[in-house]
């Protein structure tokens, strides 16, 4: 049983990402330095999931393209949302994160921009995780391991 090396590609590089996300952090002029330490917490979240979800994907028993979509759909909304956080913490908005916003608002076409992309990764992670939840439940009698 081999893990998902895709997944396990991803997780390592969010995890980049979320260092990155953290200079955000100390960068002076951030719009909104509170988003920006929600995007590297986003990140160093959001990379852990991958990985862990990597090693076990051989325990997830759905059928092979729905595998490969999920796992694809995994990744595409985990980094939307990263990046939208990191969005909203250039762009200063605070429409779609009213208490880490607090105090901040982008131009009308950013907040809408970034509600709408925060809506994406969300639904894509919900149907992601779903999925994955499913796989894992579909487990073969007999294939339980210890």
């Amino acid at each position: 049983m081999n893990p998902n090396r895709s997944l396990l590609f991803h997780g390592s590089l969010v995890l980049v990402l979320s260092l990155l996300a953290g200079v955000l952090v100390a960068t002076p002029g951030v719009a909104n330095p509170r988003m920006a330490v929600a995007a590297h917490l986003a990140a160093l979240i959001s990379g852990p999931i991958l990985l862990s979800l990597g090693l076990a994907w051989p325990y997830v028993e759905l059928p092979a393209r729905v595998a490969a979509r999920t796992s694809a759909l995994l990744v595409v909304s985990l980094y939307l949302n990263v990046a939208f956080v990191t969005l909203a913490a250039l762009f200063g908005t605070s429409q779609a994160t009213p208490l880490a916003g607090a105090g901040h608002s982008g131009t009308p076409w950013q907040e809408a921009f970034v509600s709408a992309g925060f809506a994406l990764a969300i639904v894509g992670m919900f149907v992601a995780f779903v999925l994955v939840a499913v796989g894992f439940s579909r487990g073969r009698a007999g294939s339980e391991h210890t």
